[in-house]
């Protein structure tokens, strides 16, 4: 089964339990995952993260993670979004036929 991750899924984790610096266990677990095919994030997923900045407009320590080769390789999911799919789920919502569809 593959999992996609949230953008709010890795900034909680970096800010909250896992900060890069002192638990990067967690960060190459989360590589080895992608490697596997266990998980992966969606391009437009990705650039919610990928260019923050700190308060001091340094760049963000998970941007700085997720930049690197190794990481995007592993984690970005290599699939084409359907953008008329994209855009009518985003502002209608999901249909029961989408849901009964496993999308």
């Amino acid at each position: 089964m593959l999992y996609l991750l949230d953008a709010n899924t890795l900034i909680d984790a970096k800010r909250d339990y896992y900060p890069i610096d002192r638990i990067p266990e967690f960060w190459d677990w989360l590589v080895f995952q992608g490697k596997e095919g266990n998980i992966k994030i969606p391009i437009e997923i990705y650039e919610e993260f990928k260019d923050k900045e700190d308060s001091e407009g340094n760049k963000d320590s998970l941007a700085i993670w997720a930049e690197q080769e190794e990481v995007r390789k592993a984690l970005l999911l290599d699939e084409e979004a359907e953008q008329d799919l994209v855009a009518r789920i985003t502002y209608g919502g999901m249909s029961r036929t989408l849901l009964m569809m496993n999308l």
